[in-house]
């Protein structure tokens, strides 16, 4: 009929045939509160004759970019695709490139670009008669709740488990690869692969030869009984892969306009391939501290602060 979706990333509680009968007749004010029930890491883009929206799930794991030009809007998940477009005109907000040379991303929802926008996290963008309006359908600001130790230590790891669970169901057979350090991020990552049985697991150090960091590593992957390998590296061989045409290539490829494109461990990752230690299919979990550092997580309400040295000022 006149109802056009696309959607990128995988939805736990939605099929898409339930999807695209929901928003067949789907009304504007009730866009938000359908977005919000979505459990999963997706992108999605719904468009009918009387209304268009666009959405990212809570942690914008699939970033969505829009232009208008003229009366038009573009929408596209590469933003490159956008700024390449011949009427696109490449304006520089001063403050996104102050921001992004300062921390290494745009706060909100800027880039680089005055007329390129971009989705924070939680946030949906409906489009009706040559407008768009911005909406927050989650927010990671809210009430405090008392608990004592006990409880949030057994709230905090039933939702660990359940995400796990949920990403090992998704993940199938495919080979998971952990690059594991001496920290407590990967070696959660680790121990909850064991604990739920996961099989296909190798883990992989890297760095100068004999840091302490692998040699905890080796510990830990040894008595997990999962294999493990070390990449030693050195400064010329780093200086070889950050010359190379994949690097470049990468540069190229994880372009946003809005952040610094991250490249942490990058070389070994082409070290690994090479070595066919690793499957094309692979399926790669890092070690995060889970504080999720990023612009799209600043409220708006940040700019309300005058003087940063007035302690006694309420953040409202």
């Amino acid at each position: 009929s006149n109802l056009t979706i696309w959607i990128k990333g995988y939805i736990y509680t939605h099929s898409i045939d339930k999807i695209i009968n929901i928003c067949k007749d789907i009304k504007k004010d009730e866009v938000s509160s359908f977005i919000k029930k979505i459990d999963g890491h997706f992108a999605l883009l719904v468009q009918r004759d009387d209304l268009t929206f666009i959405a990212v799930d809570k942690i914008r794991s699939t970033p969505l970019f829009f232009v208008k030009i003229i009366d038009d809007f573009y929408i596209d998940y590469d933003p490159k695709n956008l700024v390449n477009l011949n009427e696109f005109d490449k304006i520089i907000d001063e403050n996104a490139k102050l921001e992004i040379s300062m921390s290494g991303f745009t706060i909100g929802n800027k880039t680089i670009y005055k007329n390129l926008y971009s989705l924070k996290a939680g946030e949906r963008v409906l489009f009706q008669d040559k407008n768009y309006e911005y909406e927050e359908y989650h927010k990671y600001f809210g009430e405090m709740v008392n608990k004592n130790f006990d409880e949030y230590l057994q709230e905090l790891s039933e939702i660990t488990l359940n995400i796990f669970r949920k990403m090992l169901k998704q993940i199938g057979n495919r080979q998971i690869i952990i690059p594991l350090s001496a920290g407590n991020d990967s070696r959660l990552v680790a121990s909850i692969l064991k604990y739920l049985g996961a099989k296909n697991v190798k883990c992989y150090s890297y760095g100068t030869k004999g840091n302490f960091e692998a040699k905890i590593a080796k510990i830990i992957a040894n008595k997990l009984g999962y294999e493990w390998k070390f990449i030693p590296l050195t400064h010329k061989s780093e200086r070889k892969f950050y010359k190379s045409d994949d690097y470049k290539e990468y540069l190229n490829y994880s372009e946003t306009f809005c952040s610094v494109p991250y490249f942490q461990s990058l070389s070994t990752i082409k070290y690994l391939k090479d070595l066919n230690w690793i499957d094309n299919d692979a399926i790669f979990i890092n070690g995060n501290t889970g504080d999720f550092i990023s612009g799209g997580h600043i409220d708006s309400k940040i700019n309300d602060i005058q003087d940063v040295n007035n302690t006694n000022q309420e953040l409202r």
